[in-house]
């Protein structure tokens, strides 16, 4: 119940992510404390914004993160999430719209790796909801810039600007989710005749995805969030990039965000470099 030794605990995570080059691994013994402080149900998002829920919803972002670095669905119950996000109503705050495509993304993981079924229905659920924050979210997440309207692979990653930092992280986590469940789609044939051009809409789509968040990380750089969600997309599917000059934008990203803001992206560097055969 102590707010300020919530947030310690928080801020000693964060540390350790930060010294995973200094310790050889990353020990995660802070993310138990982490763990039992989110298991909880949620801080309301209609009173006023307070430590508890920065530190809460802090602590949900470390996990979805450490989730998707390992390939595993997060280890904490989402359930209380579902009914504080069931309908967001026009006068929810940004914040609450934001935080809403967090709880999602981590919702598509335990989909994406969780025991649980891994029906065309729960898919189609999932992605409806998706496709929902999208059209439903405030006119304020949209950009006040994009430099392009049509996202091109390999050319110069699009150039989309927000106002604030949570309509950048709202709308990379919810690409994020769209990237999830386009690999993990139990809809698409695994054999006959129809394989290969589903594979391959599916791959574009979500190279696609994955560039645009990295677009929307570089744009909006001065947001260190921004610049780490970037690289959890080029984590998850950055195998999948085969052209060369391609390969080096993503990783020139990996190497910016660590400069920029000290975020250890170089065991990453050198998992993608190995992957794609770079010297």
């Amino acid at each position: 119940m102590d707010d300020d030794l919530l947030a310690a605990t928080v801020i000693l995570r964060l540390l350790e992510e930060f010294d995973v080059p200094l310790a050889g691994s990353d020990l995660r013994g802070h993310s138990f404390g982490t763990k039992a402080f989110i298991q909880g149900p949620p801080p309301s998002t209609t009173t006023t914004p307070s430590l508890r829920q920065a530190v809460y919803w802090s602590g949900l972002r470390q996990e979805i993160y450490n989730a998707l670095s390992l390939q595993q669905a997060p280890d904490i119950d989402l359930s209380s999430l579902h009914s504080l996000f069931t309908a967001l109503g026009p006068d929810a705050g940004d914040c609450a719209w934001a935080n809403q495509a967090i709880a999602h993304c981590a919702d598509v993981l335990l989909f994406s790796f969780g025991d649980g079924p891994r029906s065309v229905a729960v898919h189609e659920s999932l992605q409806k909801k998706t496709e929902q924050w999208s059209e439903a979210r405030p006119a304020s997440f949209d950009p006040y810039f994009v430099g392009s309207d049509e996202v091109e692979i390999g050319a110069n990653f699009p150039d989309i600007r927000f106002s604030c930092p949570w309509h950048a992280i709202g709308n990379q986590y919810n690409e994020l989710a769209r990237i999830l469940l386009s690999v993990h789609n139990p809809g698409h044939p695994t054999v006959g005749p129809l394989r290969r051009r589903f594979v391959q809409e599916a791959d574009y789509q979500i190279r696609k995805g994955v560039w645009t968040v990295c677009g929307v990380a570089l744009a909006n750089d001065a947001v260190p969030p921004a610049m780490v969600v970037g690289c959890m997309a080029i984590h998850l599917c950055g195998d999948r990039f085969t052209d060369r000059q391609e390969q080096e934008r993503l990783i020139q990203i990996l190497i910016r965000t660590d400069s920029s803001h000290g975020w250890p992206t170089h065991a990453l560097q050198r998992q993608l470099r190995e992957t794609w055969g770079m010297s």
